[in-house]
């Protein structure tokens, strides 16, 4: 089996690390994707990066549009999307290349909706190594759509450092695989809080709980 992914990128006024992430995609040891890079209504030199990537490689898909927002954009970027699975990225994000290979094989062997991964958080200053043991054991593994949506939120008791994450499963896309499923039908038109809103949605389609 060997389904497509499609990965969705909002791009606003991204030009210090668009190359990068674009770059980081292309890289993955699991190769059928289609990139879907949206432009929010840039207004420095993101839109040139967007169109030299889009024409040296089929898999990407370049769109454009007024400025909405990421939660808007990501909405966008589901009804276009061809893959029978969605990831998100942030413009300031790079991944391992065997990232979304790692996820859709853990997401076909289980057969379930979402699969989300570990990640660390980059300051300028340094890097800040995420706790892998914030939750204890008993966070990996299959879930219940109630129990990881109990996870979901429960960084926010512990949270370190000040800068509003603590451990994997925070309500940001980007360290997650959807089945596109879940996800068709969102729309948002907010600025704020469109992670939370986007997941409590996917959550909301789960069958079973």
């Amino acid at each position: 089996m060997n389904p497509l992914i499609s990965i969705i990128i909002p791009v606003y006024n991204a030009e210090k690390f668009l190359g990068r992430i674009i770059t980081a995609v292309l890289n993955q040891t699991y190769q059928n994707f289609e990139l879907i890079l949206i432009n929010d209504g840039s207004t420095d030199d993101s839109h040139s990066i967007c169109s030299r990537y889009a024409a040296s490689d089929k898999r990407i898909r370049y769109y454009s549009q007024e400025n909405h927002g990421a939660g808007y954009t990501r909405a966008r970027g589901i009804e276009v999307a061809s893959g029978e699975f969605i990831a998100f990225a942030d413009t300031d994000d790079y991944m391992t290349p065997d990232m979304y290979g790692v996820m859709l094989n853990a997401i076909l062997k289980e057969d379930a909706d979402v699969c989300a991964c570990q990640w660390h958080l980059e300051l300028t200053n340094g890097q800040h190594v995420i706790d892998h043991k914030i939750y204890g054991d008993t966070f990996y593994g299959v879930k219940t759509g109630v129990e990881f949506a109990e996870y979901l939120y429960k960084y926010r008791e512990i949270e370190k450092g000040g800068y509003g994450y603590a451990n994997g499963v925070v309500v940001s896309p980007w360290n997650k695989l959807y089945k596109k499923s879940i996800l068709q039908g969102f729309q948002t038109t907010g600025y704020l809080g469109e992670d939370e809103e986007m997941n409590d949605y996917a959550l909301s389609q789960l069958q079973g709980g």
